[in-house]
């Protein structure tokens, strides 16, 4: 199946520093058994003030993000058949030599199952705290994207860009995968849309329309597609595919907050979650899986989800929920 499960990494480091390390193999491995496709982990270097579920506050609002490539590295021992999946590297908080190679041994201790979630990233703290510029981090991501694609196709390596430069580099390690690992472009602006398009194999946007205060304008400007304007987009970027040659362009819809599984309607809502704009994240299995399937037909090929929970056994009973009610639903 082509849902990809955000893991709960704050909990494994948590239970790791207390002296339980077996949390993290373990809901891997039920996870890998249940059918998922892949499982995620996020990039951040300091604490945005959420969190797990997503709110202000709570005692592991430090603990929720780790390294991406320490932890997609110790996955790869621990597991046998998942995707592996940075959700999303942020490109800019990363010297782009070191990032081809790091990457690269993941999918080599992994024997091939790196899936490159990149992304231009938006947190001015972090930009502040790495001293990367965030003005500038379209053009930079794009053009490690360039870079990481060189080093890992080329034995001899030569680029001369705006921020980097070098001839004839042979990567010391490459991808297992050839031509190299699948590349998924995150982000719902047209940025990011045009830079799936040019270089990579899928789109990934956020659907999950988180409550702000304000306008729906100002709710899509800040990063969220709906179900409408994912199927506009993809429409829209596979004819752009077309006149160049390319193949089309897939699509990941990310459900964005862990989703809340509830026994009882809450009710209040009016006609089917059919028509449904942004993921709720929250109703009984059969009102999510309307929201699913809404998403599916408008174009999405794989599912990014979250799920709930403080331990092990919660996190594990809603990823069965999901397993068992909605992804068989969804496509293989």
């Amino acid at each position: 199946m082509t849902v990809v499960a955000g893991l709960p990494v704050h909990m494994f480091i948590r239970d790791a520093r207390a002296g339980e390390p077996e949390t993290i193999a373990r809901v891997v491995r039920e996870i890998e058994e249940m059918g998922f496709w892949g499982v995620s982990v996020s990039h951040h270097l300091s604490d945005p003030g959420l969190s797990t579920l997503g709110h202000a506050g709570g005692e592991l609002v430090n603990w929720r993000y780790a390294d991406p490539i320490a932890i997609l590295s110790y996955l790869a021992a621990v597991s046998k058949k998942v995707r592996l999946i940075p959700w999303v590297m942020v490109l800019p908080y990363r010297r782009p030599v070191e990032l081809a190679h790091g990457l690269a041994t993941i999918d080599s201790l992994s024997g091939g199952r790196l899936v490159f979630g990149a992304g231009a990233g938006s947190q001015e703290s972090e930009f502040r705290l790495v001293g990367a510029s965030r003005k500038e981090r379209g053009r930079i991501t794009d053009e490690w994207l360039d870079v990481v694609i060189e080093l890992w196709t080329n034995p001899k390596a030569t680029y001369s860009g705006r921020y980097t430069d070098f001839e004839n580099v042979n990567l010391a390690v490459k991808p297992v995968q050839k031509p190299r690992p699948p590349i998924w472009i995150g982000g719902a602006s047209r940025a990011a849309v045009l830079r799936a398009i040019r270089v990579g194999d899928v789109w990934a946007p956020p659907a999950f329309g988180f409550p702000r205060e304000g306008t729906e304008t100002e709710t899509r400007d800040r990063g969220s597609v709906t179900a409408q304007e994912l199927r506009d987009e993809i429409v829209w970027a596979n004819e752009q595919r077309a006149a160049q040659g390319k193949p089309p362009l897939q699509c990941v819809a990310s459900s964005g907050i862990p989703l809340t599984f509830l026994e009882k309607s809450e009710g209040g809502r009016v006609g089917s979650r059919k028509d449904v704009g942004y993921f709720t994240a929250r109703g009984t299995p059969d009102e999510l899986l309307e929201e699913f399937l809404a998403f599916k037909e408008a174009g999405a090929d794989y599912y990014m989800v979250k799920f709930t929970g403080d331990t092990p056994d919660d996190y594990l009973r809603d990823a069965e929920t999901f397993a068992r009610h909605i992804m068989p639903h969804l496509g293989g």
